[in-house]
């Protein structure tokens, strides 16, 4: 059985990508519509993104990744 992947995993693995491709968790953030206080409140499991936000996260990331790869 899988287990579900916690909102802390979900953020640290988000920043491993980013760092891999060369962004910025303040390009994601900016780009995700996303306040950097809540990033951290995310990473450090004291709230919890809804799916829609953390959706948008993971498309910009794409996105930016995708913009850097082009760069």
């Amino acid at each position: 059985m899988h287990r579900m992947k916690t909102t802390p995993e979900l953020v640290r693995e988000a920043e491993e990508r980013a760092k891999a491709a060369s962004v910025s968790i303040d390009a994601l953030c900016a780009s995700a519509g996303v306040s950097r206080a809540a990033w951290q409140r995310w990473k450090a499991g004291v709230t919890e993104p809804s799916v829609t936000r953390w959706m948008r996260v993971e498309a910009a990331l794409d996105d930016l990744i995708k913009q850097q790869a082009a760069a």
